[in-house]
């Protein structure tokens, strides 16, 4: 997982943990690079609604690094 906050926020980017463990929950999306946050912007709007675009979850930030990466993604497996 830090290979992916480290290519979508150039090596800026620290996970937030939820307190108390080690479970990745989140990061802030301010510090990413602009095309990334373009594409996070469409995932979070389109594809999991969610009306806080503050924060990119560890789901989120998986399927967003596989869209920069070019990868092939069945997003109907995402949703259900």
């Amino acid at each position: 997982m830090d290979n992916i906050i480290n290519y979508l926020t150039e090596g800026r980017g620290e996970w937030i943990y939820h307190p108390g463990t080690s479970t990745l929950t989140s990061f802030n999306q301010a510090i990413m690079f602009p095309n990334a946050k373009m594409w996070i912007q469409f995932v979070c709007t389109r594809i999991f609604t969610n009306l806080n675009l503050s924060n990119v979850n560890t789901c989120r930030a998986v399927l967003l690094y596989a869209i920069l990466q070019k990868n092939q993604v069945c997003i109907g497996k995402w949703i259900h």
